[in-house]
């Protein structure tokens, strides 16, 4: 009885196999919320030309997107400086008299503000950040989330970039050339722009070409976007490279 009580003391070692699979499950969640962006991970590029060409067609508008995400830092990083000379400026006119600031300087800030959200649109697009209802959006799986972008994407976000780009496109030629046929005379488009109304001022073609190629870039985001969400709903998420959140982004 002694002996048999002693045994019935003695805590079990043998592991539970149902709590060894939940802590490999959690570690695996752990895993792919700490990824960044699915990319990050290698993914072979399938040998069946079917899946290639639109794999690497979606890898290098993705790259393309990560590229203008880190002009966009730089950006941010330059117009708060701008900004930030622009408050010193004015307290220190009243010591010196005079004004530090030129109208050249305010122009380069309201397009450097331009320029953050032109090119940051693609970016935006890739990462996921345009916010959602949470509450409905979040219980979804991958494969219905995909369903509902491609619809969303193919039949009207897709055809919203193309009539933008359409309204844009004569408009900043004309700007650029100084032509009314938008035909160019010379490849030094800096001697034909189109210049700032105001005396001194900035050139205003930049900021016209800018809007051109933000929504052109929004475009080929978009055309991502739709073979990231075709790989989903075909079944091969690993070539869909799908971005990662540790929690939706809420709208109250």
């Amino acid at each position: 009885m002694a002996q048999s009580s002693s045994e019935g003391s003695t805590p079990s070692t043998a592991s539970n196999p149902i709590d060894e699979s939940a802590a490999h499950a959690r570690a695996e969640e752990i895993l792919a919320k700490s990824q960044v962006h699915s990319d990050a991970v290698v993914v072979p590029t399938p040998s069946n030309p079917a899946l290639a060409v639109p794999f690497l067609t979606r890898k290098a508008i993705d790259r393309l997107a990560g590229f203008t995400g880190f002009l966009t830092q730089v950006l941010v990083v330059v117009v708060l400086l701008m900004v930030l000379w622009s408050v010193i400026s004015r307290r220190m006119d009243k010591t010196f008299g005079t004004s530090l600031i030129v109208s050249q300087f305010q122009e380069g800030q309201r397009m450097g503000f331009a320029f953050l959200t032109l090119l940051g649109l693609n970016f935006g697009l890739r990462e996921g950040v345009n916010p959602r209802v949470d509450f409905w959006w979040a219980e979804f799986s991958n494969r219905r989330k995909a369903l509902i972008d491609f619809v969303f994407h193919l039949f009207l976000f897709l055809p919203f970039a193309w009539m933008v780009i359409g309204v844009l496109w004569n408009p900043t030629r004309r700007s650029v050339t100084g032509n009314l046929n938008g035909e160019f005379d010379t490849w030094k488009i800096w001697e034909t722009w189109e210049q700032s109304p105001d005396a001194g001022g900035l050139p205003v073609s930049p900021i016209r070409i800018m809007i051109l190629v933000g929504f052109i870039l929004l475009l080929l985001q978009i055309l991502a976007d739709i073979i990231k969400n075709v790989f989903v709903l075909i079944g091969r998420e690993d070539l869909a490279g799908i971005h990662q959140h540790d929690a939706p982004i809420r709208v109250e």
